[in-house]
Formats: C-alpha cells, sequence, structure tokens
C-alpha cells in the first residue's frame, strides 16, 4: 500500500524545491521551437563577459518559488513546453532537475540553456538523469568575440545537445532572433541571447 505523506511532510518535500527566479514569461516564440514557457532563473556563478543578462547574475534572492507552484501555472498554460534560462540553471540543479522531470513527464518538452559545457554538465548530473528531463541542452559559456561572427548564426557560441529525437538543429537554427510582446501593462524585447526586460512579479501572486 503507498505511503500517504502528511501535510507537514509535503510542505518539507515543497520547501526543498524553492527555485530563485528573476522572471517568468508564459508564452514566446522566439526561446526555443514551438510556442513555450520562458524561466530565467536568477544566479550565475558564470558571469560571462558581456552577458546580455547581467541582472540575473546576483544570487540575492529575487523571487523564490516553489516547483510545485511553477509546475501548476505551466500546466495550466497551452503551450509546447518550457525553456529554462538565466542566470544559470545549473546554479540550482535540484531545483531544476525536479521541475523539468515533472513538466517532462506531463508530456511537453523541455529545453535548457547553460552557460556550462557538456563535460562539466554530466560531472554534476548522470547522462540517464538528463535523458529524463531534457530534450536539448543548449551547452557553453557565451563569447563575445564570436558577437560579430554572423555567418555563425544565431546559436554561434552554442553546442546543441539533443537528449531526445523531439528537436533537431534545423528547429533552433530557424528561430527568430527576438520577439516583440506588447501587453497592456507592458512590452518587452527577447529572445534566445537577449535579455527579458520585464520581471513579472504578477505572474507569481495568486
Amino acid at each position: 500500500m503507498p505511503k500517504v505523506r502528511s501535510a507537514a511532510a509535503r510542505q518539507k518535500h515543497s520547501e526543498r524545491f524553492l527555485l530563485n527566479v528573476h522572471s517568468v514569461l508564459e508564452r514566446s516564440e522566439a526561446n526555443g521551437p514551438g510556442v513555450r514557457s520562458v524561466v530565467w532563473f536568477q544566479g550565475c556563478q558564470i558571469r560571462c563577459p558581456g552577458c546580455w543578462n547581467p541582472d540575473t547574475h546576483s544570487t540575492e534572492n529575487s523571487s523564490l518559488v516553489s516547483v510545485d507552484e511553477l509546475l501548476e501555472r505551466f500546466l495550466a498554460i497551452d503551450v509546447d513546453g518550457i525553456t529554462l534560462t538565466g542566470g544559470e540553471p545549473l546554479d540550482q540543479m535540484d531545483g531544476c532537475i525536479e521541475l523539468a522531470r515533472r513538466v517532462k513527464s506531463s508530456g511537453r518538452s523541455v529545453v535548457l540553456f547553460t552557460g556550462y559545457h557538456m563535460s562539466e554538465i554530466t560531472r554534476r548530473a548522470a547522462t540517464s538523469v538528463l535523458q529524463s528531463c531534457f530534450d536539448s541542452i543548449l551547452c557553453g559559456p557565451y563569447n563575445r568575440a564570436l558577437e560579430e561572427t554572423a555567418e555563425l548564426g544565431l546559436l554561434r557560441d552554442k553546442v546543441i545537445w539533443h537528449l531526445s529525437e523531439t528537436y533537431s538543429d534545423e528547429d533552433f537554427l530557424s528561430l527568430p532572433e527576438a520577439e516583440i510582446i506588447i501587453a497592456q501593462d507592458y512590452s518587452i524585447v527577447t529572445g534566445l541571447g537577449l535579455p527579458t526586460q520585464k520581471r513579472d512579479r504578477a505572474w507569481f501572486s495568486s
């Protein structure tokens, strides 16, 4: 007979997977294939020179959100999957893995952007674990020296590591460089390698 966790145990489990989140976008078509929700994690130990998102580097708390809350919100949105970026998602490894695993288990795709090299990632987590969490990982630090090398394409400083057959290189290389989102109370410009210019704290409010 399966064990039923007490309310206190469930609360402790939820608090174990609190994520420090910089901002969230519910729907984007420029942060990975299809229509995706995007999470920008707060905090980055890599701090690449020239990074587009320097305000995500500090590890001070921005918005602490549980994996349970994020999952509940994402599953209520009609999107193809989620993209985890930052900041550096893998600096919050346990929570990042838990969120990704549960989203992928729901049948939606998960894309990870990280500044770590593939060898560094596999030292942090077994490939089998990564396969259970992510469909594609775009890995490697931002290289400002390649910024003007247009012929290398939008993802000139990333290695695309596919952990499932969901996406191909072309799915990423054909993405728009940016998108402009205009809503009633805000507007942002976002995309691969571009900063998000809105902190959507209202997204977390009940």
